[in-house]
């Protein structure tokens, strides 16, 4: 009794067909984590980008407030030195006046 051949391919090609198979199985599960760690990535990127535009926000509104104050200071400080000068005038007007 003689044994038929039900595979008529060589054994290297099934060997590789069969490797070929594996690797793509692997692939497909390396895929899938870069896709899990890469939208937990994207998840944290978003939420520090978030928090930054918060914080930048806040640091914002501190500058906006400090230099409203210095905005202040520096006009009362003009309008201190305007006022000494109108008032210099006027005293030294006054002397003219009162002994001319």
């Amino acid at each position: 009794m003689r044994l038929k051949l039900k595979v008529d391919d060589l054994l290297s090609s099934f060997a590789f067909k069969f490797s070929l198979r594996r690797y793509n199985k692997e692939r497909a599960e390396r895929l899938r984590q870069i896709e899990v760690i890469e939208s937990a990535y994207t998840r944290a990127l978003e939420h520090k980008k978030e928090e930054w535009g918060h914080e930048l926000e806040k640091l914002k509104g501190q500058v906006d407030s400090k230099r409203q104050v210095l905005t202040l200071v520096h006009l009362s400080a003009q309008l201190e030195h305007f006022l000494s000068q109108v008032l210099g005038c006027l005293a030294g007007l006054s002397d003219e006046n009162g002994s001319g």
